[in-house]
């Protein structure tokens, strides 16, 4: 492909061992969007692709490694950092290690999508999980496979607002997961 008279050159592939996969830039793509679109964080994007001199200037055609995981953000937080195996889930996770799933899910902001993990890709087990806020709870509830808000509102007898109101942690009201801890108003 040509711009402005002048052929680029793309080197190949950078790193394949450690790449999940590769994209190939379209037209209109930056590395933010192509991060945000495979759910990894901006800066692990570019260190995955050292090939890139100027992350502001890439090209439709252009190969894009897309890691297999990037690291926690902050390991001083972590108990130990456990690498995702098949068949692992955030749940089965949060279960091995006896904490809740919300509690995981924060220790991890890197992953930007809690049902979408990866073999070799590294999750912060933290030291510790406060539990939620008991001083606005009227009881903590643990989801169950199957529940949804609705159905916790209804068992309670509180108002799906109320509810989603009691519970800011929850940034899809209606994605929650077995494990996490849903404050009951």
């Amino acid at each position: 492909m040509t711009i402005d008279g002048y052929t680029p050159y793309y080197p190949p592939h950078p790193h394949p061992e450690h790449c999940r996969s590769f994209y190939t830039v379209q037209p209109g793509d930056s590395m933010w969007s192509i991060a945000n679109k495979f759910g990894i964080s901006l800066d692990c994007l570019i260190k995955a692709n050292p090939q890139i001199k100027d992350p502001n200037l890439i090209y439709p055609g252009q190969q894009i490694c897309i890691p297999f995981y990037c690291p926690p953000i902050s390991y001083e937080h972590c108990r130990t950092i456990y690498t995702v195996k098949p068949g692992d889930s955030l749940w089965s996770i949060a279960n091995m290690f006896g904490i809740s799933l919300d509690c995981l899910i924060k220790a991890n902001p890197q992953i930007p999508d809690p049902s979408l993990i990866y073999p070799g890709q590294q999750i912060c087990i933290p030291f510790y999980c406060p539990p939620p806020s008991y001083e606005t709870c009227r009881t903590i509830y643990t989801a169950k496979a199957g529940d949804s808000l609705w159905s916790i509102a209804n068992m309670f007898g509180v108002t799906l607002d109320a509810l989603i109101r009691a519970n800011p942690q929850i940034q899809d009201p209606n994605v929650i997961y077995p494990g996490q801890q849903i404050c009951i108003p």
